[in-house]
């Protein structure tokens, strides 16, 4: 090879180290001083935010689906007999049982317009603030369509 081309060959790599280095210069420049964390800043890729919860994932539901066993439980323990053990007694027996789980329960009383005894006492729980009906002698929770049958004579009260 000639001289002049072992110049040109130095000459070519001297300009990518320049171009390298020059690259590196600006970078480095460019580069934050302090890391940015993500979730510091309120973003968490992991977990969904909970507007995209559907009801089926959110606490609420599941809160509910854990008591199905002890509402069942509770009508299933005793016959329904009138003026024996009533609902009045299964309403009792609920609320005792899901005060001692650490929920806030009260018993209901008041009528239920299909029912063929008017006077009826059910429960209320409350799940994360929100109160829901339960039908304590037959182990459910009470759907707000049905619970328009239902009139409130009493509040936190067991015939």
């Amino acid at each position: 090879m000639s001289p002049q081309v072992h110049t040109k060959i130095y000459i070519g790599i001297f300009f990518i180290f320049l171009f390298v280095l020059f690259v590196f210069l600006i970078f480095e420049n460019f580069q934050p001083k302090e890391s940015i964390n993500l979730t510091n800043l309120g973003f968490n890729f992991i977990e969904k935010p909970k507007f995209h919860l559907s009801y089926f994932e959110t606490s609420e539901y599941q809160i509910k689906q854990e008591l199905l066993p002890v509402l069942e439980e509770n009508a299933n323990e005793r016959e329904y007999e009138l003026h024996v053990y009533d609902c009045t007694d299964f309403s009792k027996s609920l609320v005792k049982k899901l005060t001692k789980l650490g929920f806030k329960a009260k018993c209901m009383a008041g009528s239920v317009s299909h029912f063929e005894y008017k006077d009826h006492t059910w429960v209320i729980v409350e799940i994360e603030g929100k109160e829901y009906p339960i039908e304590s002698t037959g182990g459910y929770f009470i759907n707000s369509e049905e619970y328009k049958n239902y009139t409130i004579y009493w509040e936190d009260y067991c015939w």
